[in-house]
């Protein structure tokens, strides 16, 4: 889950970490991108899930669009136990590193800002800095050289935090 991801190649083949889980109501084997983790701390969102690799996602996973105005890829996570307030019952598990297609280059998170925890989040890590030759997320370990820069911003796939591509900075959005 690490600096590798930034070779991936749209329609090329690589080898993954992968989770066997329920999304969206349908049951399958997803890419996923950073760790199993919750949020609790910040976000006040205690259920362990994990995030879907955008680059490789289903493309039906790509065309449904959250009430939040994001894609559903960004918004929704791939939770551990399913019976949460998004899916039925189901034991989602991490079942290693499998060959997978990458689909798309990596779509730019629309999610910064959107959401009331946010601004909590950015304050929380407005003193780290990206280190710009190795970039990871300081909030959860994400591999951020795959992520497109747009307006001299670097945005985590995983819960929007923006950093500045020429200090390393945490960016307000807007």
């Amino acid at each position: 889950m690490g600096l590798e991801s930034a070779l991936y190649i749209p329609g090329k083949f690589y080898r993954v970490p992968c989770v066997e889980a329920m999304w969206k109501h349908r049951v399958g084997i997803y890419v996923v991108i950073g760790p199993k983790h919750d949020d609790a701390e910040i976000i006040r969102f205690p259920e362990q899930h994990w995030h879907m690799h955008a680059k490789f996602a289903p493309d039906w996973a790509m065309t449904g669009i959250h009430r939040s105005g994001v894609h559903d890829v960004f918004s929704m996570p791939i939770h551990t136990h399913s019976e949460t307030r998004y899916e039925e019952e189901f034991e989602a598990r991490f079942i290693g590193y499998r060959v997978r297609k990458c689909r798309r280059e990596m779509p730019v998170n629309p999610f910064p800002g959107r959401a009331g925890w946010h601004k909590e989040l950015t304050n929380h890590y407005a003193e780290k800095s990206l280190n710009l030759k190795r970039p990871v997320c300081p909030h959860r370990g994400v591999d951020l050289s795959c992520v497109p820069v747009r307006n001299g911003c670097i945005t985590c796939p995983l819960h929007g935090l923006m950093f500045d591509t020429q200090t390393g900075r945490v960016r307000q959005p807007g």
